[in-house]
């Protein structure tokens, strides 16, 4: 329940507009809105190196996806067809389990 409401918060009160990709952004989604069936996530080479996991959440914090990064400054999340239109959130969570970065993205078909 405290990851739901904290994930709303992050939504509701994140210091960045929905949908908006500005410059100094850590994480970049694309293509957004999403229309296909891969999500692509592009980090910055020090958040890489601080995530260890992503996670893919529904707009009321429900976990739907989580994969390890390893590394990598670009990860894909696959099969996404299957989720409905709506709004969902991606989390770079650290080793420590710290979410280190956020980024909103809308499904539309």
């Amino acid at each position: 329940m405290k990851s739901s409401v904290l994930i709303l918060l992050i939504l509701l009160f994140g210091s960045q507009l929905a949908f908006s990709q500005g410059k100094s952004s850590k994480v970049e989604l694309y293509p957004v809105p999403l229309r296909q069936d891969k999500l692509s996530v592009r980090m910055t080479s020090s958040t890489a190196q601080k995530a260890k996991t992503l996670e893919l959440r529904n707009f009321i914090g429900k976990k739907l996806r989580t994969i390890q990064c390893d590394g990598k400054k670009v990860m894909e999340f696959d099969d996404m067809r299957q989720f409905p239109e709506g709004i969902y959130v991606v989390l770079v969570k650290g080793k420590n389990g710290k979410i280190e970065s956020t980024a909103k993205f809308m499904i539309s078909k």
